[in-house]
């Protein structure tokens, strides 16, 4: 980014495309203030923005929720002419829409000359955000009548607005089943979430067990599910099945798993020891898992054990093997134990880490 900004302000004359550029740069590096400040010195240098700059700035104004600098940028659309222009329409219909201000992206809309793909989802969108899942369905059903079939972009948008109504979110699978789209890892993921929320499992899982190329955002999307519907037994053992096909877990895993171990009985826990006895190549996170599951069932002697067992195998502990390990310490007054995993941490320069240092 130094580097092109440092060769746009070299240029002895910088026309509407290298305003877009650097207004494009900034807007997909995720710095909205720095579009709209950029906006400002355009108008001011005398060169006329088009529909793309336009289309820029206002999801910029969209995401910073500046919704008094939304309308200033639509009065320039107007007085340039471009209110008529599918891009510009879509841009502030999008603008609209995610201030919450409906009726102004409605009015757009419905005067609007040529709709696309932005227009009918920011729309959609837009009333979902404002919980009117009725008029979501409306827009929806409008769009299948006007011929606009969603892609797996929209689709994913859809199902990813929170959508707790299960009438629209099966109105949407239906639409990604006509399109061949609900084998498209990301809509399934989108699919798995949406049942998920609404406390359809058995469906979640279907739509799991379909999608073609897996990835860990599937894989999450599922045991986030089972987490938020309290199955803690099918936590565990999907956690352990993600790991046997190959796939690392990341941050959001390992927060499912240990929400999980928080509510597992014993019974879960000894089938999720046998899993854990299955693993050939063991890591940190697995390692984790399985003592925080007797921590958190108080089997002190069992933790004990097996953190030894890790230690033997040259695997270092992390903070939160660690924290778990010294819990059950404080648990069973291990005084001396407890000073030789204070060494450990020391050895491994965890100390000062927050977890193994406040425990």
């Amino acid at each position: 980014m130094d580097y092109a900004e440092r060769a746009f302000k070299q240029l002895e004359y910088k026309d509407i495309l290298a305003w877009n550029s650097i207004l494009s740069m900034h807007s997909k590096q995720g710095f909205p203030h720095m579009v709209v400040k950029y906006f400002g010195l355009l108008l001011n240098s005398g060169v006329w923005p088009n529909e793309f700059t336009f289309a820029i700035v206002l999801s910029s104004c969209a995401r910073l929720d500046m919704v008094e600098c939304g309308r200033q940028v639509h009065c320039n659309v107007v007085k340039m002419g471009f209110e008529s222009i599918s891009y510009c329409e879509g841009a502030l219909i999008g603008m609209y829409a995610k201030c919450n201000l409906l009726t102004d992206a409605r009015s757009i809309f419905d005067g609007a000359v040529e709709l696309d793909k932005v227009s009918w989802t920011s729309m959609i969108g837009g009333y979902i955000k404002v919980g009117l899942p009725e008029e979501a369905v409306k827009v929806f059903q409008e769009m299948e009548k006007a011929g606009q079939e969603p892609d797996q972009v929209m689709s994913k948008e859809v199902m990813g607005w929170k959508l707790l109504t299960l009438d629209f979110g099966l109105l949407v699978h239906a639409e990604a089943l006509k399109l061949g789209l609900h084998s498209n890892v990301y809509v399934g993921s989108s699919l798995v979430s949406m049942y998920a929320k609404c406390g359809k499992m058995e469906a979640a899982k279907k739509v799991f067990n379909t999608v073609d190329e897996q990835n860990v955002v599937l894989w999450n999307a599922m045991l986030g599910g089972y987490v938020q519907n309290g199955h803690a037994y099918e936590v565990i053992e999907l956690f352990f099945n993600m790991k046997s096909c190959g796939f690392y877990p990341d941050d959001f895993t390992y927060s499912s798993i240990l929400s999980a171990y928080m509510y597992a009985k014993s019974g879960a826990l000894e089938d999720a020891r046998q899993q854990f006895e299955l693993i050939r190549n063991r890591d940190n996170v697995s390692w984790n898992v399985i003592i925080v599951g007797y921590v958190q069932e108080e089997d002190e002697v069992e933790a004990f054990h097996l953190f030894q067992r890790m230690n033997l195998l040259g695997i270092l502990p992390d903070e939160v093997s660690l924290a778990s390990i010294l819990s059950a310490c404080a648990s069973v007054r291990g005084l001396e134990q407890g000073k030789q995993v204070h060494c450990l941490s020391v050895k491994s320069g965890q100390e000062t880490k927050l977890y193994s240092g406040s425990s």
